[in-house]
């Protein structure tokens, strides 16, 4: 009779544990489709380590003045520019002294990649943040610009 009584104890802590571990699969998947709904809205991706990016249709004179409003409105302080052979990088930084630097990548004539970048430890949601307001901007300024 013992061999049966730890049989359905097993049977049942080995089901119990099984019971746990679901919750957690389950409870990512609607998390994890949340992300992407949300990287396709906005059209910004997260490429990681601190970098959000977009492609973006306009000329590289739009998309700076996008971003240094951008900036303007998040009250962020202007630090330098830089130019490139495929573009320009602007830098910034908050009041708790985080970096923010945006590069804007010339693809074409009108396509433009802008990435920011807070660097490894910073806080991704204000590169994120930093896309969105660029976006705006940009949006703002092809509403105001007969055609």
């Amino acid at each position: 009779m013992r061999t049966i009584a730890k049989a359905p104890a097993r049977t049942l802590i080995w089901l119990g544990l099984a019971g746990l571990s679901l919750p957690a699969c389950t409870g990512l998947e609607p998390a994890m489709v949340g992300v992407g709904v949300t990287a396709v809205e906005t059209g910004a991706t997260v490429l990681g380590r601190g970098k959000v990016g977009t492609y973006e249709i306009a000329s590289v004179d739009d998309v700076e003045a996008a971003a240094r409003t951008a900036a303007s409105n998040m009250a962020l302080t202007f630090i330098r520019e830089r130019e490139s052979d495929i573009g320009t990088v602007l830098t910034f930084r908050d009041d708790r002294r985080h970096t923010i630097t945006v590069s804007i990548e010339r693809q074409s004539r009108t396509v433009m990649f802008v990435r920011a970048d807070v660097g490894l430890f910073g806080p991704t949601g204000l590169a994120a943040l930093f896309i969105r307001q660029a976006q705006k901007e940009l949006e703002a300024a092809r509403a105001t610009t007969p055609e």
